[in-house]
């Protein structure tokens, strides 16, 4: 080791404070007795949530190159850290930011198909935050960063250089995830310079005071924004999800959500799902904005496996994929593809694997409801239950009256509700029977294929 690089060692250990030990590191830097002064909540916030989650929290308080301005030196210790092996990832949060919900992980954000996450902060990425893996990759790009000079008095500094190794390099392209905003980076509602759609709102995870360099007034957004943080994992719900993904969609009636169910139809199935304690397993065809799959979660307290076919054809969806599998971990499982195709390969794949309720609200054309509703008692045991959504629909409830004229099915319970925003739903219970010796006359036209609903 250089000499230059022994006394760099020697000033990041001696000017920085450590907490505990863990996996993920936190670092930050502050410098200076009035910033420091200025953001001393973000600073005590952050110790804290890593003592809550059991990370490592490093805070500099000196710049590791007095050549550059000081924001450079956020890609210096964030290498420095890197040094111990110690570390998977790295999570770089600038010190006028403020945790503003406790409760949520990193591990949450955390994607290991990546070595780079970082948000958007407007209509391109900022690095007020971002979590970097501790590898190779991950050093040769920082490395690459720091070595843009012509960066380095640019108004967002390291900033402007990641931005253009995201530009110039389809290497850090497949390496890096951009996330929404507001997963990671909240901008402050003062902050009038940027969209609202980047505000901080309520169950955010950070806010950051971007752009604010009056000490004072920085300081009296901490005070606001601390009184207003949470510690609340329940705050990120479906909509939440949907929300900070930019689509808002209403759970009931909405023209932008195909998959509504009317508030009558909501407090139906939780009445009915009363009855059946037992149900572990749900298969369930037509995910859509994930309404249904929540009321199931919701209302299912012993649910243990979830499997959601869709062809994943509207934007929210894979957001929606994407909240289940981030709360329910293993239990939810998201099978992309044309159900008529996907059902049948997934019970020959998982011969053994049978479901306690299937539920089908997919394509509403006859042909594929029907067979959708014959493919899935591959996925049945004798005693699964059958819902079928929309039977109000004149071609569901067609299908649904031939596969039980079929003897595939037997028609148990109507459910029909009428609200005054949401109009008139229907769905129907039933069980699956032994399945006829012959379906040849369910023939599914190249038109009616094409027509497959987007759920």
């Amino acid at each position: 080791m250089t000499f230059t690089k022994v006394i760099l060692s020697l000033i990041f250990v001696c000017c920085t404070t450590f907490l505990a030990a863990a996996d993920i590191a936190v670092v930050t830097l502050a410098s200076g007795d009035k910033y420091k002064e200025a953001v001393r909540l973000g600073l005590e916030n952050k110790k804290e949530y890593c003592t809550q989650h059991d990370y490592d929290f490093i805070w500099s308080e000196k710049s590791q190159d007095s050549s550059r301005p000081i924001a450079w030196s956020k890609i210096l210790l964030v290498l420095k850290a890197m040094e111990n092996s110690d570390y998977e990832w790295i999570f770089w949060s600038d010190a006028d930011s403020l945790v503003m919900n406790l409760a949520i992980p990193l591990e949450d954000i955390i994607d290991d198909k990546y070595d780079f996450i970082i948000a958007l902060g407007g209509p391109q990425i900022n690095s007020g935050q971002f979590l970097i893996r501790n590898c190779e990759w991950s050093r040769q790009f920082l490395r690459n960063v720091y070595a843009r000079q012509e960066c380095i008095n640019h108004i967002w500094w390291e900033q402007q250089a990641m931005l253009l190794e995201l530009e110039l390099s389809a290497d850090v392209k497949m390496h890096t995830k951009i996330i929404p905003q507001r997963f990671l980076n909240s901008f402050a509602e003062e902050i009038t310079w940027i969209s609202p759609k980047s505000h901080y709102k309520p169950g955010d995870f950070i806010v950051h005071f971007a752009g604010v360099h009056e000490l004072d007034t920085l300081s009296e957004l901490f005070d606001k924004y601390s009184a207003r943080v949470l510690n609340d994992s329940k705050a990120i719900t479906l909509d939440y999800y949907l929300d900070v993904n930019g689509y808002n969609l209403s759970p009931l009636h909405s023209q932008n959500n195909e998959g509504y169910m009317t508030a009558s139809q909501k407090k139906q199935f939780e009445n009915t799902l009363k009855l059946y304690p037992h149900i572990t397993s749900v298969a369930e065809i037509g995910l859509n904005g994930g309404h249904s799959a929540d009321t199931f979660f919701q209302n299912c307290s012993n649910l243990t496996r979830f499997v959601s076919f869709d062809i994943n054809h509207h934007g929210y969806t894979q957001p929606a994929a994407d909240f289940f599998k981030r709360k329910y971990k293993d239990a939810f499982t998201f099978v992309i593809g044309d159900s008529l195709v996907a059902v049948p390969e997934f019970a020959a794949r998982m011969p053994n694997e049978k479901f306690d309720l299937i539920y089908v609200d997919g394509n509403h054309n006859y042909d594929y409801c029907l067979k959708d509703i014959i493919n899935c008692s591959a996925l049945a045991h004798p005693e699964t239950l059958l819902w079928v959504d929309d039977y109000n629909g004149g071609s569901i409830q067609q299908a649904v009256l031939k596969a039980q004229e079929m003897g595939v099915i037997q028609i148990e319970s109507i459910h029909p509700s009428e609200d005054s925003c949401g109009g008139g739903r229907c769905w129907i219970e039933a069980r699956y029977q032994q399945l006829p010796t012959n379906t040849s006359g369910v023939v599914l036209s190249e038109e009616n294929r094409s027509l497959s609903c987007s759920r």
